[in-house]
């Protein structure tokens, strides 16, 4: 399933830049709920606490400091890094389901016609989306080559 998002993901990225081709892929949905229903429910409060700070954080650092805030958060507990990235995963998939809902337009659009203003601040909303897509895709390439070895040692 992760080989499959990684590459709905990879298709994604390929196409042009635009708010619908920003869309996070069912598969990678399908993941994240997978995941999520798991979780115990301080655990998703915390996960859902996290997106919004990763949603404020640049996109480049966004999965270092949630990767530092989990190992805060679960301080001694046993933190493998499979664990450590099925939870920056889950931060930055909800982290970009909040980059997709709407937002109110800024007090200077509201003003007047500043209808430039309003277009770069939307791109720069799908630029920190498409960037954490992106991010998302790494994750997944590395939690499945993560599976892959464990399986390939099984055998």
């Amino acid at each position: 399933i992760l080989k499959q998002a990684f590459l709905a993901l990879l298709l994604l990225l390929a196409t042009p830049v635009t708010w619908a081709a920003a869309a996070v892929p069912p598969e990678i949905t399908g993941v994240h709920q997978r995941l999520s229903a798991r979780l115990a429910p301080p655990v998703r409060a915390w996960v859902s606490q996290q997106a919004v700070i990763a949603r404020q954080a640049p996109p480049e650092a966004a999965a270092t400091l949630t990767g530092n805030a989990a190992r805060q958060r679960f301080r001694g507990q046993p933190l493998t890094p499979q664990l450590l990235d099925t939870l920056v995963f889950l931060v930055l998939y909800e982290s970009a389901e909040l980059e997709a809902l709407p937002t109110r337009a800024p007090a200077a659009a509201r003003r007047g016609p500043s209808s430039e203003l309003t277009g770069i601040q939307l791109q720069s909303m799908m630029d920190r989306r498409s960037k954490t897509v992106a991010l998302l895709s790494n994750l997944a390439k590395k939690m499945s080559t993560t599976q892959d070895t464990l399986v390939q040692n099984l055998k």
